[in-house]
Parts: C-alpha cells; sequence; structure tokens
C-alpha cells in the first residue's frame, strides 16, 4: 500500500512554516508534477525546481516525523468501534511540558484524521 501524500492545502501551509525535504511536488495549480531527479548539490535543485514547482508533495509520515522533531506530536485513535477516527496534538508550552490540543471531529479514515491533525499542527507553530 502506497502512504498517502499530503493535500495541496497542507503542502501551502507547510512550506510556509519552514518545512523542506526533498519529495514530490505539487504546482501551482495543485496538481502534483513529477520533478525530474536532480541532485540536491546541484545549484538547479533550489533554485529552479521550487520556484518552478513551489510546494512539495511528502507523504503524510515525513510531515509527521518533520513535526515531531519540532515536539509536535498528532496521534490518532478509534472513536468507539472503530469505524472513525478523530486526533489529538502535544505539543511543548511555555506553561507546562505537554500541552494537548484535543479535537472530537469524526474523521471516516486514518488518512483523513492524520491530515485534518498535520494542518492543524502546522497551524499551532
Amino acid at each position: 500500500m502506497e502512504e498517502r501524500l499530503i493535500e495541496f492545502k497542507t503542502a501551502q501551509l507547510a512550506k510556509e512554516k519552514g518545512f523542506k525535504s526533498k519529495s514530490r511536488y505539487y504546482g501551482g495549480d495543485g496538481k502534483l508534477v513529477e520533478v525530474p531527479d536532480i541532485p540536491e548539490n546541484d545549484y538547479r535543485h533550489t533554485n529552479n525546481v521550487m520556484q518552478r514547482f513551489g510546494y512539495e508533495a511528502p507523504t503524510q509520515s515525513i510531515l509527521q516525523t518533520w513535526l515531531r522533531n519540532k515536539k509536535i506530536l498528532v496521534e490518532v485513535r478509534p472513536v468507539d468501534d472503530w469505524s472513525s477516527w478523530c486526533y489529538s496534538i502535544f505539543m511543548e508550552d511555555c506553561m507546562s511540558p505537554f500541552f494537548e490540543v484535543k479535537n472530537n471531529n469524526e474523521y471516516p479514515s486514518y488518512e483523513d484524521a492524520l491530515e485534518a491533525g498535520l494542518y492543524e499542527a502546522l497551524t499551532n507553530i
């Protein structure tokens, strides 16, 4: 099973918050584009690829790891009979070691809940 890519709106917010990773890209129209494999040490990678395509399209897992390295944890859990999913966000806070943002919305799949949690976590950076 292929991992799910983050959605375009999440990619836009991730870029705004400083996320950088060698991954796939979204064009300005929100469509996934194939990018030629340019070595990272090649000046064209930074200059041309990022200017031309603009928004990275990593998997949810890659973005989740980036957030976790910033001490922001997105946790997804089943609701009642596992027919829907919700998320919580844990992060460091100046007042306490961990601050939890609970979301009681229910999502039809784990990936949908994770996407919503990733987006909300980015808004808290």
